[in-house]
């Protein structure tokens, strides 16, 4: 975690930095703080139109811990959505679902 907080005051923009200690904090079961982070990731990933179709499991799974049912379904929904998608092409990332 030190060397995370190190690279975000570093670069706070970050993308990768942001989600990893957003990870960090889920695996803690610090669901609010990992919230904060992922919540700054998500939204810009979805600005950008590159929100990581690999990890939306995991940012719906904090928004539900923390409370927000609709915007977790949101993302919990669009991982089933890409997932079901790439089971029928045979593709890797099926191992997702």
């Amino acid at each position: 975690m030190e060397l995370l907080n190190k690279a975000y005051l570093i670069d706070s923009t970050n993308i990768s930095i942001i989600r990893d200690i957003g990870f960090q904090y889920m695996y803690l079961h610090q669901y609010k703080e990992s919230f904060k982070y992922f919540y700054k990731c998500v939204e810009k990933l979805e600005i950008s139109g590159q929100l990581d179709n690999a990890y939306l499991h995991r940012y719906g799974y904090i928004y539900w811990q923390c409370g927000f049912r609709k915007e977790a379904g949101n993302l919990l929904n669009e991982q089933k959505r890409f997932c079901e998608e790439s089971i029928k092409l045979k593709e890797v990332l099926q191992q997702y679902y």
